[in-house]
C-alpha cells in the first residue's frame, strides 16, 4: 500500500473552471505566451497521483480535487478561450464541489503567514488572485487551513461514508485524513452513479445509502480503494449486516445469509429481494467477503 503523503497544490482556474472541473482534470501551456518560462506552468510536472488540489475560481476556493495521474503532454482544449500554444501540460483530476465554499481574500490575515514566499497563488497584500500564476504548490499547514475552511464539521458534503471502517485506524497526519475522505468522496459518487438505489431495500434517498467497500479501505490497495467494482451501495440499516459478515452475495448476486437469525431479521424489515445485479468484476471481491467471513465454497 502506498503510505507517501501527498503534496499540495492550488489552482487558479479563471475562465476555464467550469470545464475542467466538470470534466476532471488541470491544463496548461507549457510557457508564456512570448515563449518566457512560468513556474506555475511547470509545477504541473510536480503533481503525482494522490496529491490534493485546491480549486479557486472567481475569488473563491470551490473545489476540492484529488490527482488521477502525473502531468503528460495534451493537447489546448480551449483554442477560443486563451493565447496559448497548441501543446501543454495535463493532469487528470477528480474534483468535487465543496459546500462551504469562501473568499480566502476575507481571510488574508489568517492566510498571509502560510503563502509560499515565492510563486504564491493570491496576493499577500491584496488577497486577490496572481494573474500569472496557474498552478501553485502549498504547504501542509495552508493545505489544512484551506480544509478547516471548506469544511468546519468535517464532513465534506458527503453524507454517510463508508466508515469500514477506519475506526480503529490511527490517523496521525491531518493528510491521511483529507486524502482518505477526498476518496471515499470520489467512491460514493461512483456507486451512486452505478447503482442508484440499494439493490436490497430500493430505497433511494443518498442520506440513507451507505457507499460500502467489499473489501474494506483499511486493507485494499490504492487501486481497489478507488475501484467502484469493489463496492455495493446499500441502505444503512442492511450496509451494516454485510459489513458485520452477517449477509453476502454469491457471483450470482443471490442473497447469502450466516443463520436463520439473520433471516428473520431480513423478514422483520422486509427485505424481500434475495438476488440483485452485480457487475462482472466485483466477483473477486465478492470471494474476498465470503472467505472472510467463512462462507462455505
Amino acid at each position: 500500500m502506498n503510505t507517501q503523503l501527498p503534496n499540495y497544490f492550488w489552482v487558479n482556474h479563471k475562465q476555464t473552471y467550469k470545464t475542467e472541473v466538470g470534466d476532471g482534470y488541470l491544463w496548461s501551456p507549457k510557457v508564456n505566451a512570448n515563449n518566457s518560462f512560468n513556474q506555475s506552468y511547470e509545477n504541473m510536472k510536480l503533481v503525482k497521483p494522490g496529491d490534493i488540489v485546491f480549486s479557486y475560481a472567481m475569488g473563491v476556493i470551490q473545489a476540492l480535487g484529488c490527482a488521477r495521474s502525473s502531468a503528460y503532454e495534451a493537447e489546448n482544449p480551449f483554442q477560443e478561450t486563451g493565447h496559448w500554444g497548441s501543446v501543454g501540460w495535463k493532469v487528470d483530476v477528480d474534483f468535487f464541489v465543496v459546500e462551504s465554499k469562501f473568499k480566502p481574500k476575507d481571510f488574508i490575515d489568517e492566510i498571509r503567514p502560510l503563502l509560499p514566499a515565492k510563486y504564491s497563488p493570491i496576493s499577500a497584500t491584496t488577497g486577490n488572485g496572481n494573474q500569472g500564476c496557474y498552478l501553485a504548490e502549498i504547504s501542509a499547514n495552508l493545505a489544512s487551513y484551506l480544509y478547516e475552511k471548506i469544511d468546519p464539521s468535517g464532513e465534506l458534503e458527503i453524507g454517510q461514508l463508508d466508515q469500514d471502517k477506519d475506526e480503529n485506524i490511527p490517523l496521525t497526519s491531518k493528510s491521511v485524513y483529507i486524502l482518505q475522505r477526498i476518496g471515499q468522496n470520489i467512491f460514493r459518487k461512483e456507486l451512486i452513479k452505478k447503482f442508484g438505489h440499494c439493490p436490497l431495500t430500493g430505497i433511494r434517498l443518498n442520506e440513507l445509502l451507505r457507499a460500502s467497500h467489499i473489501k474494506p479501505w483499511r486493507i485494499s490497495n490504492d487501486s481497489e480503494r478507488l475501484d467502484s467494482s469493489n463496492g455495493i451501495l446499500l441502505a444503512a440499516h442492511v450496509d451494516i449486516l454485510f459489513d458485520k459478515g452477517l449477509i453476502s452475495f454469491d457471483d450470482e448476486g443471490n442473497l447469502l445469509t450466516k443463520n436463520n437469525e439473520v433471516d428473520n431479521l431480513l423478514e422483520q424489515m422486509n427485505v424481500q429481494t434475495r438476488k440483485i445485479e452485480l457487475p462482472q468484476e466485483s466477483k473477486k471481491y465478492l470471494k474476498w467477503h465470503r472467505d472472510s467471513f467463512n462462507y462455505p465454497m
